[in-house]
């Protein structure tokens, strides 16, 4: 029994001396207290963990039936203002931030997959809407 509570004493010396280092240690402490109260209630009280309202730019190269149902099932909430752009206007809307995301369908898209070949679209996601374009690149 004698051994049992020196392991316990030599427990309680350890968190002693862990905790007067922690109390002395005023940047780690404040550390702690934001990271496990303000930073937790700021998440959950104003994270989103969805798309909402994002802006996207479509380049419809096909003008298929299948490219145009694509386009149309981009709808709200997850999805705000969807436009058809041009190709040579890609480079702007993305710089100039106007569309989060720029879908780009192939020519003969719509063919091509009739016909069995691979086809590929390319998606831009604007890196500067850093929450939106984290959750939609998932």
């Amino acid at each position: 029994m004698n051994l049992f509570l020196s392991y316990w004493r030599i427990i309680f010396e350890l968190c002693r001396k862990e905790w007067l280092a922690l109390i002395h240690d005023r940047f780690l402490l404040g550390f702690i207290i934001i990271a496990f109260s303000l930073v937790v209630f700021q998440q959950a009280r104003g994270g989103l963990l969805e798309l909402h309202s994002a802006s996207v730019g479509i380049v419809d190269e096909d003008q298929s039936i299948l490219s145009k149902r694509l386009s149309d099932s981009l709808t709200p909430p997850y999805f705000g203002n969807v436009e058809l752009i041009k190709h040579d206007d890609v480079d702007r809307n993305m710089e100039e931030a106007i569309h989060t995301f720029i879908i780009q369908f192939p020519s003969h898209m719509e063919a091509d997959l009739r016909s069995g070949k691979k086809v590929t679209l390319q998606l831009l996601i604007d890196a500067s809407a850093v929450g939106q374009a984290g959750i939609g690149a998932h």
